[in-house]
């Protein structure tokens, strides 16, 4: 993004094609979240954060443009006033999708942390035979139906 001066309405345009990227992006974490594929999410994750901080810069360029005064932002344009509700719809859908993947990342966090007590607990690491490490998949699985 360059430092030239961006009228409203391609600034608009340009949140509403980057919160179109988030959303799409917060699926896609989803489903890394759902699938445990830690590779796929980390890279959903960067995206993420770099898509962030053009939306920060977007507001900021928004900022600087309102207060240069050169139009009155209740006299809007038919088609500024579409982006923006555009943009509104897809912030709301964004904030559902990350709802649902704090919950996954949640779940995640509380299932690990289930299994580190299983391995740390001397009374479960008698029944699994562990002495605090994990030796093979079947003292995993063991572990995750125990816990489920």
């Amino acid at each position: 993004m360059s430092n030239r001066q961006l009228s409203l309405e391609e600034i608009l345009d340009l949140e509403l094609i980057l919160a179109k990227k988030l959303v799409s992006a917060a699926g896609t974490q989803q489903h890394a979240l759902r699938e445990g594929n830690l590779k796929e999410l980390n890279k959903v994750n960067n995206f993420i954060l770099e898509t962030n901080e053009k939306m920060v810069f977007l507001n900021l360029k928004k900022t600087e443009y309102l207060s240069q005064g050169k139009e009155n932002p209740y006299e809007e344009k038919a088609e500024v006033a579409q982006l923006k509700k555009n943009i509104v719809n897809l912030v709301q859908q964004l904030k559902e999708k990350f709802e649902i993947n704090a919950l996954l990342s949640q779940n995640g966090i509380n299932f690990h942390h289930q299994i580190l007590s299983i391995l740390c607990s001397p009374d479960q690491q008698k029944v699994y035979n562990t002495k605090g490490k994990v030796k093979e998949n079947l003292q995993v699985n063991q572990m995750i139906d125990r816990v489920f």
